[in-house]
């Protein structure tokens, strides 16, 4: 194996987005901005922690989003040798301690801020449909158009 890859998948946040939309959706980019904060602040905590002899390990960390249909991201290490570096004196891979333990003490705090967000999304939503608007549709291509994102034709 070269590298690895670890993925924090939420499934607590995909049934709450179900529950309170009433089917799966995407996330929208107030939430995705929410998860990629947390992902990129886990691995610059697993970076600032890793032992560095070249640093070439160190330096090959990078995050993915999962967004639809699992809601998480997946930590990955692309070093071909990353899945064997440990402390010294300690033979425990640190995919297997740091990386983890990092992911759960972030997780309990991400997936609250996540249900947060998700329902002031929802909410701006449900404000905007009340008024005659497309309810998410409308709040999306609003925030589309704010950031720059091309959207679809």
């Amino acid at each position: 194996m070269a590298g690895f890859d670890v993925v924090a998948s939420y499934r607590s946040v995909e049934d709450y987005l179900v529950r309170v939309h009433g089917s799966q959706r995407d996330l929208a980019i107030d939430e995705l901005d929410v998860l990629a904060a947390y992902a990129a602040r886990i691995v610059g905590e697993i970076e600032a922690a890793w032992p560095v002899d070249t640093s070439t390990s160190r330096d090959a960390f990078f995050y993915t989003l999962l967004t639809f249909p699992d809601i998480g991201f997946t930590v990955s290490n692309d070093a071909d040798y990353a899945e064997w570096v440990h402390y010294k004196g300690d033979p425990t891979p640190l995919v297997e301690s740091l990386v983890d333990a990092t992911i759960d003490r972030y997780s309990p705090m991400l997936i609250a801020e996540l249900r947060a967000a998700i329902d002031e999304t929802e909410q701006r939503a449900a404000e905007n449909a009340a008024k005659g608007g497309r309810g998410l549709v409308d709040i999306l291509s609003r925030r589309f158009k704010q950031t720059g994102v091309p959207r679809a034709a």
